[in-house]
């Protein structure tokens, strides 16, 4: 499975930092270039859709939107059923080298698998989709914030693309239950996805130990 990494041109620190985490682990990564909110022209703030649901993304918010989306342009066209996207502030335990090395314990109904918490209780479904080498995957009934780590299906991705195609709010997609983008509906869960279904992503509730911690505000983000 594919680790693809965020990370800004401008911030050769944060790349050490993840790459010491992937090389402690014996991960590989490939990094991808974020794109830099400093850099684009006021016009793209313009470009947002009215939403009454969905305040105003500055320009920050934007390239970071931007960023992901490349990420999901690269598991689209590649071969891997699954993409693992993370940014580069987080901190790994010792479980993320079984949850990140291959999806073969990920279910064929997942498509984005969530893999972070800001430690904040999150609603999610009883049932459960997996139980299995201590964690559990859960499908999601409320908001999820945060981007810092995730799997996506090979198909979801293409999902995120047409359903982002001039869509600023599409990160949302990913941190709520449900989303209404271009007219169209989709749904989230805690951490993974079913492309066709309304009912979209779920999420992996670790029962021991957190997958990473956020370098910059470690009280808050976990992955």
């Amino acid at each position: 499975m594919r680790c693809l990494v965020i990370n800004l041109d401008r911030s050769p620190e944060r790349l050490i930092h993840i790459g010491s985490q992937f090389s402690t682990f014996g991960l590989n990564f490939e990094r991808v270039a974020a794109v830099d909110g400093r850099e684009l022209d006021d016009a793209v703030l313009a470009m947002q859709p009215v939403s009454k649901q969905w305040k105003r993304m500055n320009k920050a918010e934007i390239a970071c939107f931007m960023s992901h989306r490349k990420c999901w342009a690269i598991i689209a066209e590649g071969s891997d059923a699954y993409g693992a996207v993370i940014e580069d502030d987080v901190f790994f335990s010792p479980s993320a080298t079984h949850a990140l090395s291959s999806s073969d314990w990920i279910p064929a109904e997942v498509g984005l698998l969530k893999i972070e918490t800001f430690r904040q209780k999150v609603f999610l479904s009883r049932a459960r989709v997996l139980a299995d080498a201590g964690r559990t995957i859960h499908a999601l009934r409320g908001c999820h914030v945060g981007t810092g780590g995730y799997v996506i299906s090979r198909d979801y991705a293409k999902r995120l693309l047409e359903l982002s195609e001039g869509c600023f709010h599409a990160l949302s997609i990913i941190s709520c239950s449900t989303m209404r983008c271009r007219g169209r509906t989709t749904a989230a869960f805690i951490s993974s996805i079913r492309p066709s279904a309304s009912r979209a992503c779920f999420s992996t509730v670790p029962t021991r130990r957190m997958e990473a911690r956020s370098a910059s505000r470690p009280e808050q983000r976990l992955a």
